[in-house]
């Protein structure tokens, strides 16, 4: 998996806050350089994103062969 930094806007004061795709499903979480509100990967949902990632390696090693 590439490391891309990307942004989402803020859903308090509509600014970019700064995020990297692999930490944030690792579970850190990221705050709006503008008014300090925050980001994360709630909790419920990392059960679905480690599904997904194990699908995709699935689909990946399936490819390789």
């Amino acid at each position: 998996m590439m490391t891309v930094n990307q942004v989402i806007p803020c859903p308090v004061c509509k600014g970019d806050i700064p995020f990297d795709a692999r930490q944030l499903i690792l579970g850190v979480k990221f705050s709006c350089p503008t008014c300090g509100a925050g980001i994360g990967l709630a909790v419920d949902s990392r059960s679905h994103v480690d599904q997904a990632k194990q699908k995709f390696q699935m689909v990946k090693d399936f490819n390789k062969k």
